[in-house]
């Protein structure tokens, strides 16, 4: 058996995420999306996602955190997302945020 490559590698962890934490994705990025000029964006917390996919699965954060269904965002880049996700550095106080963007077609 050979190693798996990176990419082998990241397509079976995006396969192993349940659909249904995909749709709480899905949900809280048009829940939150506007359409300036020729942009679509969405911006959200982390708070805002958990809250979504703990209800919906019924699993504590840290199990969720653990299975990565916070750390999607190279499962939306693939599909023409810029996500980037920004968290409080030392002596900082804010929500860590997600940001969606995307070029209107």
């Amino acid at each position: 058996m050979k190693a798996m490559t990176p990419n082998e590698a990241l397509q079976k962890f995006q396969n192993s995420i349940p659909s249904d934490v995909i749709e709480c994705w899905n949900e809280t990025i048009s829940e939150n999306m506007t359409v300036q000029m020729n942009q679509i964006i969405s911006r959200f917390t982390l708070k805002q996602l958990s809250l979504k996919i703990l209800q919906k699965k019924e699993v504590s954060f840290e199990y969720a955190n653990q299975h990565g269904w916070f750390d999607l965002e190279e499962y939306f880049q693939k599909v023409g997302w810029k996500v980037t996700f920004d968290k409080p550095g030392y002596n900082e106080s804010y929500e860590s945020n997600y940001c969606f963007s995307a070029l209107r077609s």
